[in-house]
């Protein structure tokens, strides 16, 4: 029995800019993941939600997840209980064979064209976030600090 081990990777855009989904909204922004290494917390720009580099990727991941084609069999045994014996085995099986492991990457413009993304710089943090162009009146909050909105239109 092989194990398969699948890691989904994002791939930046030309500017260094990882795409994230707010879990809560379903709003899109764009961070440099540099800007967000020591810090723990995130916020959507939009609603304000507090979340971090996972719960903002997980809607994009599981998408990506759901859309390859061989996950159907895997979601089907999803769902199925495992008891202690059964992992067990998969562990003794586990020494016999070898882990795969698929890697599935997604890259930004995959899930929206970089033309329709605008540039914000936010004075409070001295940081810049990517939203889309026909929402930006909707932010309110600094994605990395939740303070007022100061920001200057770059782009």
């Amino acid at each position: 029995m092989k194990i398969v081990s699948t890691i989904i990777n994002p791939i930046p855009d030309e500017e260094g800019y990882h795409i994230f989904e707010c879990d809560k909204c379903q709003e899109l922004f764009s961070i440099k993941p540099q800007d967000i290494e020591k810090q723990e917390n995130l916020y959507c720009p939009y609603c304000g939600h507090q979340g971090s580099f996972i719960t903002f990727t997980n809607n994009i991941r599981k998408k990506v997840y759901k859309d390859h084609p061989i996950i159907s069999d895997k979601e089907s045994n999803e769902n199925q209980e495992i008891d202690l014996e059964h992992i067990k085995e998969m562990l003794k099986d586990l020494k016999k064979d070898d882990m795969d492991i698929e890697l599935l990457e997604y890259s930004v413009e995959e899930i929206i064209h970089q033309e329709e993304l605008i540039k914000y710089e936010f004075i409070c943090c001295d940081k810049m976030i990517k939203v889309p162009m026909e929402i930006f009146k909707h932010v309110k909050y600094c994605t990395f600090c939740k303070g007022e909105i100061l920001f200057n239109m770059t782009e």
